[in-house]
């Protein structure tokens, strides 16, 4: 329950007592009164989300944007270790980053729409699959504000909570592929601040919470210049330099990569064997 609703059940409560209706039985029905006033005063979900696009600049702005190109700097916490990032986003899925990091190389990421896919000096090209690859899909759904009840099968307002000494609205989304997450959103300005969510990877499970401030409109839309991120013991500072909407990106930026194709088409053989075997073995 969040500090708000705690507050305004304490007051009435006091009050009652003030009154000397003290019987255990009023006070019973009371507390159970209290309890769906203070959900009431919390704003659905859906409410909450569709506010937040309104004040992020709307949907007439967002339908105007076709692609997104964003450079950063990245900036990883305690190890001293820095570099610039790249990304190329476009309707409906299509992604691409290039991450140049000091010393340790390049790292690079990206989705034609139907494959992601990530390619880095340490581990390697490799293509995502399963559960990774569903939220990989809804990660990169340019403009998701626009369709976001397609991708979420359950969202609901579990509370206020306090970011940075201002309260919140936490709103726990379920996705149609993947794990919940919540999203707090400011009180006042309705634009989301926290996401917290375990995201699958390679090595398994990792809770990740990602902190947005510092927004600036751009095209008429409200995007979050520096955005920190904690998965496990590593944090992450990405601070954007710069933000372009409808340019026009190199041709082929989408495409797989020579890799990553191969990736592709071994993974397609593989599936088709079991098949094979089958068709073999029938008379």
């Amino acid at each position: 329950m969040s500090g708000i609703c705690k507050m305004s059940r304490s007051r009435r409560g006091g009050h009652l007592f003030e009154l000397g209706l003290c019987v255990s039985i009023v006070l019973a029905v009371f507390s159970s009164t209290a309890a769906l006033a203070a959900d009431e005063e919390l704003p659905k979900a859906e409410q909450i989300i569709e506010r937040s696009i309104e004040s992020s600049g709307g949907k007439e702005a967002l339908e105007k944007l076709t692609n997104r190109m964003m450079v950063a700097k990245i900036v990883f916490g305690g190890v001293g270790v820095e570099g610039t990032v790249t990304s190329y986003t476009a309707a409906p899925r299509n992604s691409y980053s290039r991450m140049e990091i000091k010393d340790l190389g390049v790292v690079e990421e990206g989705c034609n729409g139907e494959v992601a896919w990530e390619n880095s000096a340490m581990m390697g090209p490799r293509i995502k699959s399963g559960e990774e690859l569903e939220v990989a899909l809804r990660t990169y759904t340019f403009n998701a504000d626009l369709v976001w009840r397609e991708m979420y099968k359950e969202y609901e307002t579990k509370g206020i909570v306090d970011v940075d000494g201002k309260p919140a609205y936490d709103v726990l989304l379920t996705p149609n592929a993947g794990k919940p997450e919540h999203t707090y959103y400011d009180q006042k300005t309705y634009l989301p601040v926290v996401n917290k969510a375990t995201m699958t990877t390679p090595m398994g499970d990792i809770e990740v919470e990602t902190h947005l401030s510092d927004y600036r409109k751009v095209d008429g839309i409200m995007m979050p210049f520096k955005i920190t991120q904690t998965a496990g013991p590593q944090q992450i500072t990405i601070e954007v330099q710069k933000i372009e909407h409808n340019v026009k990106i190199p041709e082929g930026q989408f495409d797989l990569p020579d890799d990553i194709k191969a990736l592709v088409e071994k993974a397609a053989y593989e599936a088709k064997m079991p098949k094979m075997k089958l068709d073999k073995k029938e008379p």
